[in-house]
Parts: structure tokens; sequence; C-alpha cells
């Protein structure tokens, strides 16, 4: 019965929504698929091949109270349809919202990487989705990244003392391999990115001030022993990437200001500059570089009606640009979707090929994008 829901889901969902915006010199084509997902808010995605492996936030009713819970889906870009599914089971600790969401993949090994509560994460096997380990913190998980070269797990977590930690883990036996001090205090959250060729790793801190959400930034190498350092206070932030020394940060603010790049810091020299900008669109909530080719960016603009208390869509969108000159190559158009889509958009990057996934944490709808290189399809 639940098999047959999603297929009518997927039926009346699923169909390809892309719009090009020819700029000069543009050499590429986008190419999109809108995915209507199980119910649930997707708050982490990994791409792997023809499969995404997906986390969702799911609410139950427990009595008469409604709690939230975890999914783990690995969906079929071939069928378009969830191949496995898997609830993650409630404890103690259990994770709230887009709390810790992120998904990781090594698809050769065949294994998965989510956070299972606040102190542990799991590894799961890719085919069925079990559990085949755990690795704990001495405290509250923010965030994980991987290197996949070294096969090391890096988490940034705080203490019961209030001190945030960098700590590195074997991937396949989950010890402790390293571990350094990055700040005091108490964040709200915190993201990390890592660069395996350079052997870096950008955290970027989120804490509460008067004058809103503030965004510290550190910058950790482990070329010899983990060192961090303090790099740039920056304005409030959605998501973060990296390529070598450079760390793109999206916006977070309210996606009401047209003129909004994204914000470029170098971890070398703490350089920062406003690079990749999208005209009279706004760059803001999701960043992305895909192999150090193409920077891709969530470019939609929302207006607030305030004295009807809701959120008009101006535009929804996302842009394309060439790394190495910071030119728009291609944009594409999302139709129909609310302004709550884009104050949760996200963006995850396939690793081994140019295609990327759009979506929100605050919706089951994502799309799925691939970009085309126009003179390398015409030389074929």
């Amino acid at each position: 019965m639940r098999e047959q829901k999603m297929k009518k889901i997927i039926a009346l969902g699923l169909f390809c929504l892309f719009s090009m915006h020819p700029t000069v010199g543009q050499t590429i084509r986008l190419q999109g698929t809108k995915l209507a997902l199980p119910e649930g808010n997707v708050i982490g995605a990994a791409l792997s091949d023809d499969l995404i492996f997906v986390q969702q936030s799911v609410f139950h009713a427990d009595g008469p109270t409604v709690r939230s819970a975890r999914r783990i889906l690995s969906w079929s870009l071939k069928t378009n349809s969830a191949e496995k599914e898997r609830m993650l089971e409630a404890d103690a600790s259990p994770l709230g919202g887009d709390e810790c969401g992120r998904v990781e993949v090594n698809i050769k090994a065949r294994r998965i990487y989510v956070c299972e509560n606040h102190e542990s994460m799991a590894i799961l096997n890719a085919d069925d989705l079990t559990t085949i380990s755990t690795i704990r913190c001495g405290g509250r998980i923010y965030d994980f990244a991987v290197d996949y070269l070294l096969q090391r797990i890096f988490v940034v977590w705080r203490s019961n003392s209030d001190v945030q930690y960098l700590t590195a883990f074997d991937m396949a036996s989950g010890k402790e391999l390293e571990q350094t001090k990055i700040s005091s205090g108490s964040p709200s959250n915190a993201q990390l990115i890592v660069d395996a060729r350079t052997k870096r790793v950008a955290v970027a801190e989120a804490g509460y001030q008067h004058s809103g959400i503030t965004t510290y930034l550190y910058g950790c190498s482990y070329t010899g022993s983990m060192t961090c350092e303090y790099i740039e206070k920056l304005p409030q932030v959605s998501q973060i990437a990296m390529w070598g020394p450079e760390v793109l940060l999206a916006s977070g603010l309210f996606g009401d200001d047209p003129h909004v790049c994204l914000t470029s810091v170098n971890l070398t020299t703490h350089a920062t500059a406003n690079q990749y900008c999208s005209s009279r669109k706004g760059v803001h909530y999701g960043v992305g570089i895909l192999d150090g080719k193409y920077v891709v960016g969530y470019s939609g603009v929302v207006k607030r009606l305030h004295w009807k208390e809701t959120t008009l869509d101006v535009s929804s969108s996302v842009s394309v640009w060439i790394y190495e000159n910071g030119t728009v190559a291609a944009e594409a158009l999302q139709e129909g979707d609310e302004g709550s889509f884009q104050g949760a958009a996200r963006i995850a990057c396939n690793r081994a090929a140019p295609e990327f996934l759009l979506y929100s944490v605050t919706s089951n709808i994502a799309y799925i994008y691939s970009i085309h290189d126009v003179v390398s399809d015409s030389s074929r």
C-alpha cells in the first residue's frame, strides 16, 4: 500500500522543469527534473551514480504528542522510486528539525554516514540501510565532513563545558585519531567542510547577538598535527562550500535583496570578497562547488507582505558560474514554489559527476540538475 502511494506521488510530481537564459560566452546547458519525494522535510542528501541518499525529518503522533523522527531513504533516479527506507530509532537524545542532517556516502565501500542522535553517528550499509557501526563523541555533534582520500571523518562538536572541538575519526573503524580545540562558548549551530586535496577544514559557527545571527569562520589544517585558527566574523550564513583555500558562503539573511552575492574568504590570506553574483536576483541560502569547475548557488528572491503575514515568491532559480572567472554560464528557473521553499533551500553536489540536487529543509520537493558542456557534446 505504501509503495503504491509513493508511486502515485511520483507520477503526479515528477516532471522536467528547467529554463535556459543565454549569456555571453555560454558553453554549458542545465537540465533539471523536479522530484516529489515521500512526505517529510528533506534535511540532507548525497548523490552517487544513479542513487540519491536522503535524510528526512518526519512527524508522527505518539498519543497526544507529535514527535519528530528521522527517515533514511535511497532513491533511484532510474526508476524514480524509493529502493530502501528506514526510520532511525529514537533514543534519549533525539535530533529535531534539521539538526545535523548531513548525509555522506562512499559508494565503493557501500557505506552511508549520518548523525544518529546528538552524540553519535551511524555508519550504514548502503544496500539495506542497516547500521554497521557507531561513532560516539563526548558531547553535542553539530556537523561532520569526510576526507575520502585519507578515509577520515571530521566532526565538530561541543563539550559539556561549552568548548567546540574538531575531532578526526577513522572511517572504517570509528577510532578517534586526532582532536583540537576550535573555540569556547555556545554557538547555536556550526557547519563543517573539508578539502581533501589541501587538507584544510573550514568551520562556520553561528551565534545569536543583539544585532542578529553572526557567523564566525575558522580555518583548520591537518597537513601535520591538526590546528585551527580564527579567520573572520561575517553576517548570517546558510551554507558553505570550499575549494582549495577558498571558502564560499551563501547568505542566510532574508532573500529580499537582489544584489547579494556569495562571500568568498581565503583561509590563507584572510582576504574577503563578494563574488559570484546573479544580476537582479541575489544569491542566498544554498551554494556548492563541482570539482573546481563550476559554482552553483540558489538565486531566488522573495518579498515579505507584512499586512498579509505571508511571503511572496518573486523568483526562484539556481545559477551556475564558471569557477575560474565568476561568469554566469546558465540559470534554471523553478515555477510554482512558494516563498517558504526559498528560505530553506540547500544544495548537495555529486563528487563524481557534474550534477547537483537543490532541496528545501521545509519541503519534500527537490530538483536534480545536470550540467552539460555544449562544446564537448557537439563534438561527439
